[in-house]
């Protein structure tokens, strides 16, 4: 089953419909008023690697290519003015 919103997730998981995997801030509010229950991961599984996902014909433009440069430590990115990530 594909659920489109965290709202969602939280809803199936509430109504008993399954379980999901979800960073605690996103659950809070649903834990403190008894809908879910949170059970901590252990560390060595708990972090996860996030992926930058795009249709595979996507036009890559200028601005898209500058985000996943500085989204992977490749590039720099002027912020008020300043450098990000210059040497």
């Amino acid at each position: 089953m594909e659920i489109g919103t965290l709202d969602g997730m939280i809803g199936c998981v509430a109504a008993g419909v399954g379980f999901a995997i979800l960073p605690r801030a996103v659950v809070g509010d649903a834990s403190t008023a008894g809908r879910v229950g949170i059970h901590a991961l252990p560390a060595e599984i708990a972090r996860i690697t996030t992926v930058f996902v795009q249709r595979r014909d996507t036009f890559v433009t200028a601005a898209l290519r500058c985000f996943l440069d500085c989204a992977t430590g490749r590039g720099s990115a002027a912020v008020g003015g300043d450098v990000v990530g210059a040497a």
